[in-house]
């Protein structure tokens, strides 16, 4: 009987494709918020009862940065303390837990790739409720894996680069009909890396495999500005798409961004499981695998 495999966040951009690409490896329970609040210990306990998971992916979160700005006990309540209920409930049933954490820990000031070892600053609510995360599940497990991931995107449709390519299709349209073109405004002064929701699980995948413990980054090799992703995006697709560039304070965002948060991923290398791509041939890949998919 193969092993049971627990998901929280299952309906999100990455709990989805999680539970699709471990379904045929284990017998995965991907949980919603209809299935158990994780704010509540109790309902965690009954559904961890039934269920008797060996491992917890646990990637549900309040991610909306500026939601969590305006909403900071939510934030909290959810990113920390729902983190922190789950990994009690894995140490009460014996699960391995991986939790998935962000880039946006960081204050983006070092100017160069994040590592492991490097202290935590994050500049809003969102990097420190997730912070938080980390910090109450180090308390409470030895059992686990922290992975950092950041600027993912996927098969959901509210994945950026799905809103990138529709944005785009839109202006070239407006264009043929003779219309006022929608304005694509990209940041030219917010650095990351792009990574690709089923490269984060077959690493994942690794890390279970090898029996890791500890915190890890798990982005993309290399990184990128916003606008150097969008540029390469339209460039693989062939599309003729006008790009507006901006800045970070042109944005009537509520919450800050850190200027570059881009990660290395020296604790997976080190070990010698990092089998993350450069970011560009993950893009590649995620393309491909849409445009099969589209045409199928």
């Amino acid at each position: 009987m193969p092993d049971r495999m627990l998901i929280t966040g299952g309906t999100g951009l990455l709990g989805a494709d999680l539970a699709v690409f471990f379904s045929s490896r284990y017998k995965v329970f991907s949980a919603g918020s209809k299935d158990f609040d994780i704010r509540d210990i109790d309902q965690i306990r009954r559904s961890f009862n039934d269920f008797q998971p060996d491992y917890v992916l646990h990637a549900a979160a309040i991610a909306d940065v500026d939601k969590c700005e305006k909403d900071k006990r939510a934030a909290m309540e959810i990113n920390a303390v729902g983190t922190a209920n789950i990994a009690q409930a894995c140490r009460e049933c014996e699960a391995f837990l991986v939790y998935y954490s962000t880039d946006y820990v960081f204050d983006g000031t070092k100017g160069s790739p994040y590592i492991e070892r490097d202290t935590p600053n994050p500049v809003n609510y969102y990097g420190l409720s997730k912070w938080e995360g980390e910090k109450r599940l180090s308390d409470l497990s030895d059992h686990a894996v922290i992975l950092r991931i950041a600027w993912l995107y996927g098969n959901s449709e509210k994945s950026f680069i799905r809103r990138l390519i529709e944005r785009g299709n839109r202006q070239i349209r407006d264009r043929i009909n003779g219309e006022k073109m929608e304005q694509i405004k990209v940041v030219t002064d917010q650095i990351g890396t792009p990574t690709y929701t089923m490269d984060v699980a077959r690493q994942t995948e690794a890390i279970l495999r090898s029996r890791l413990k500890g915190l890890f980054h798990c982005t993309a090799e290399g990184h990128a500005s916003r606008l150097d992703l969008a540029e390469y995006l339209y460039e693989k697709l062939n599309m003729e798409v006008e790009l507006t560039s901006c800045r970070r304070e042109d944005f009537e965002w509520k919450a800050p961004r850190p200027e570059n948060t881009s990660l290395e991923n020296l604790g997976l290398k080190n070990n010698g499981i990092n089998v993350m791509p450069e970011f560009r041939a993950a893009i590649d890949s995620y393309l491909k695998e849409w445009e099969n998919n589209d045409n199928s």
